[in-house]
């Protein structure tokens, strides 16, 4: 028998991240949204689109919007070089509760930790050594991120497959993600669902700090002062369980975000992956 792998998602899953992800993003996209048509776009339609394309780099959800029409993002380039700026302002990010743990479980177990990410593979090394990852990057057998002609879905499959590696589980939050474990299936990926749910208060808060963070090279377009929560598509964690069931997952760990970490290590020890004891 083969190898056991864990195919992690970093942000959204390991890392609680993706409020900040989405905020950047719509501020970032609508500070390069030319002023003539920066009024047939509102902050929420942007963190929605983040959301929606959850699973992709930042680039390519940038470009996507841009396939729409309705208000181009004018430079993607300097857009995205503001969404790296803003994510790296926000609060210092933190790893879901017993993440750390359960990563080391899983290594001392003999299976093989791999993060998999549309991030481009320079970002993601020099994120692997910094002082905050430093705590969980032993837990991990490689850290896969976007490379020519290698990018996260069946390439980076294939490469836990080539190193050994008979069953993949992927644990994932967005749709996309699933749906690409589950096309995978050949390749003996698992796919499992990750339902973390996000507050309409917790993206409240993060607009408030992100928002303020203002660029020294040129003049930011006025800001709406709060976001209109009720304008944003945060689905119900039932409902977002049965989304990830509908797009492939084999299962889907949910509950209390302090009890998703010893959920899915309940689930390991049930297929064998962790010991029961």
């Amino acid at each position: 028998m083969g190898a056991i792998a864990v195919a992690w998602i970093r942000d959204g899953v390991l890392v609680d991240r993706m409020p900040e992800n989405a905020v950047a993003f719509a501020l970032a996209s609508f500070e390069r949204i030319t002023p003539e048509r920066r009024d047939e776009v509102t902050i929420e339609e942007l963190v929605n689109w983040a959301f929606d394309q959850s699973g992709v780099s930042v680039r390519e959800k940038m470009r996507r919007y841009n396939l729409l029409g309705e208000a181009p993002i004018g430079n993607i380039d300097l857009a995205e070089a503001r969404y790296l700026e803003l994510t790296q302002a926000a609060e210092p990010f933190a790893y879901f509760q017993s993440a750390q743990r359960l990563l080391a479980e899983l290594n001392s177990a003999g299976a093989r930790n791999y993060i998999t990410s549309a991030v481009e593979q320079p970002v993601l090394d020099a994120w692997r050594c910094s002082e905050p990852v430093q705590a969980i990057s032993g837990a991990f057998h490689e850290v896969l991120g976007s490379r020519p002609r290698f990018e996260k879905g069946r390439r980076h499959f294939e490469h836990m497959r080539n190193q050994g590696a008979s069953r993949i589980y992927y644990v994932a939050d967005a749709l996309k993600e699933i749906q690409e474990g589950a096309d995978c299936a050949d390749l003996g990926v698992v796919p499992i669902g990750f339902a973390h749910t996000i507050t309409p208060e917790r993206m409240q808060a993060v607009y408030g700090q992100i928002g303020g963070v203002v660029p020294g090279d040129y003049a930011v377009p006025s800001l709406p002062v709060s976001l209109q929560v009720a304008h944003l598509n945060l689905p119900t964690p039932g409902h977002l369980a049965q989304q990830l069931i509908y797009a492939g997952a084999e299962t889907v760990i949910q509950g209390a975000p302090t009890m998703l970490m010893p959920v899915l290590a309940v689930y390991f020890k049930l297929q064998g992956v962790l010991p029961r004891q």
